[in-house]
């Protein structure tokens, strides 16, 4: 029985990589095969626990790592040779991170695990050696593993469309959801509804936005708990990003057999890869052009967006099927 620690930072917020590393130890819990342990870093820790830690890394096979920082950096040094180093998006390598780019650059872990081509090819140009064991691992909706039925290919057509944004509404992840209010502010549509899902330190100077501008149908909801009636009754979501992963919400959208907004230029756009005429995708988060023409024709269409090839694509490649066969693999 292989064992494995892993070292957890910043476990109380909610994000893409959060999510991503639940999986991995539901995965863990479900196979006999391995016995994990698992560590919070934080600036208290007393030196037993510290020792503790230091012992349970020293007995491990593996050391799963998420984060860089002041807390881990004496372990990523002494355990390179063991470290799993699970990243998401492309933020570790922007220049706010200087200590997780020096580190990353520079020292060789023993396997890298992303969520994505877009994001595995970025780790490729910003190292300075050769040859790190990368591991492309898809994510998969949760949804997949509840075991309450949903119907969730039954959509109807409705008179206006709805579109919903599932993400944090905080830092650059939110450049997508600002050219959707600006266009709505211009275009003055009067069809398409949009829910907004998320907490962040946007979330206020968007709401006041839209009041100040009477942007018509659009909804914010915070903290939702339970996203499936959002999902379910939603005919277009939006992931629109240039800044971080594949996002979770594009496989969720999938999931329940709807398209999702993108940009050509994130790693989302391999969640369409494959699909021929594949329409809801920008340039960027910042083509202004692409969200105009998106709009005016999701408010003259009178088609359900619904199609059952996104059903086809998520089993094809981001089911929990997929997921738990690839991550046996590299184990």
């Amino acid at each position: 029985m292989k064992k494995i620690t892993i070292l957890n930072l910043d476990t109380s917020s909610v994000g893409g990589i959060q999510t991503y590393l639940k999986m991995f130890s539901k995965h863990l819990d479900e196979n006999n095969f391995f016995k994990y342990k698992t560590f919070e870093l934080s600036k208290r820790i007393n030196p037993i626990n510290l020792f503790l830690i230091f012992y349970n890394c020293i007995k491990s096979d593996y050391i799963f790592i998420t984060h860089i920082s002041i807390l881990n950096l004496v372990f990523l040094i002494f355990f390179k040779k063991k470290i799993f180093f699970f990243f998401y998006g492309i933020e570790i390598w922007k220049p706010r991170s200087k200590l997780a780019k020096l580190i990353l650059s520079n020292f060789k872990f023993k396997k890298y695990i992303t969520c994505s081509n877009y994001s595995k090819n970025y780790l490729y140009k910003s190292l300075n050696f050769s040859n790190p064991d990368v591991s492309v691992i898809y994510p998969y909706s949760i949804f997949e593993t509840e075991k309450k039925f949903i119907n969730i290919y039954n959509k109807k057509k409705k008179k206006n469309f709805n579109i919903v944004s599932i993400s944090r509404l905080g830092g650059e992840v939110t450049r997508g959801l600002w050219l959707l209010l600006n266009s709505l502010k211009l275009l003055k549509l009067k069809n398409i509804n949009v829910d907004i899902i998320g907490i962040g330190d946007q979330k206020n100077k968007m709401e006041k936005y839209v009041k100040k501008n009477n942007i018509k149908n659009v909804y914010f909801h915070g903290y939702v708990k339970d996203l499936k009636p959002f999902y379910c009754k939603s005919d277009l979501s939006i992931y629109l990003t240039d800044e971080t992963g594949l996002g979770i919400s594009a496989v969720d959208s999938i999931f329940f057999n709807t398209p999702c907004l993108i940009s050509k230029n994130s790693a989302s756009i391999e969640v369409f890869n494959g699909l021929t005429k594949y329409t809801y995708q920008t340039r960027n988060d910042q083509d202004k052009i692409g969200m105009t023409k998106i709009l005016n024709n999701l408010s003259k269409s009178k088609r359900n967006l619904s199609n059952f090839k996104y059903k086809s694509q998520y089993f094809n490649k981001f089911s929990k099927k997929n997921f738990d066969s690839n991550f046996k693999k590299i184990l």
